[in-house]
């Protein structure tokens, strides 16, 4: 997907590979604000402005951009690059950093079953899970992808069951258990 931003361009907005847009969602013009796949804003993996041209993420720039628009101030808090598709019927699911310029930061580790067709890659920075790409069994993708959206710490024992594809969110801290699940609050209203 390559952006259209031959209006910005135009209005004179700062545009890169699309329109260049900070924590509030606005343009180089305070008072325009862009979003969806037009928009390059803050990919929370990589901690930089990029197009990401998906629907979740243009959903999210758009409540946010609106929000903002309306008189709110409130900062978007960054979305991801992912993706599932099936290829003659196995499914694919990816996330967050798939494939490092420099593997020196990320530790990468890879798992094979040719027999069952599953392939799992996942990438760690540090502590914390940030990519990975699940080929044939895709049904945990939503637990790995909470582990990178959330930022949440992965242990020696979380990191074994996230390598041997058995994720859970019981593996989260519990504070980042009650943040997600029960909004902070001391009861879960799950």
């Amino acid at each position: 997907v390559v952006p259209e931003v031959t209006l910005a361009r135009q209005a004179e907005l700062t545009v890169n590979r699309g329109i260049v847009v900070d924590k509030t969602l606005a343009t180089s013009d305070p008072d325009i604000y862009a979003a969806g796949d037009v928009a390059e804003a803050l990919d929370m993996v990589v901690g930089d402005n990029r197009v990401v041209p998906i629907w979740p993420n243009a959903a999210s720039q758009g409540y946010y951009a609106g929000q903002n628009m309306a008189g709110e101030k409130i900062e978007y808090p960054g979305g991801m690059g992912m993706n599932s598709i099936a290829f003659y019927g196995l499914c694919t699911a990816s996330a967050g950093v798939v494939n490092p310029e420099d593997e020196s930061q990320y530790a990468v580790q890879t798992y094979m079953d040719e027999a069952n067709l599953v392939y799992r890659k996942l990438v760690f920075e540090d502590d914390k899970l940030v990519g990975y790409c699940l080929v044939g069994d895709i049904d945990a993708a939503g637990i790995y992808t909470g582990f990178i959206r959330h930022e949440l710490p992965v242990d020696e024992k979380a990191k074994s069951e996230l390598i041997s594809g058995q994720p859970s969110a019981l593996l989260w801290p519990e504070e980042a258990y009650r943040e997600v699940f029960c909004r902070g609050e001391n009861e879960c209203q799950i």
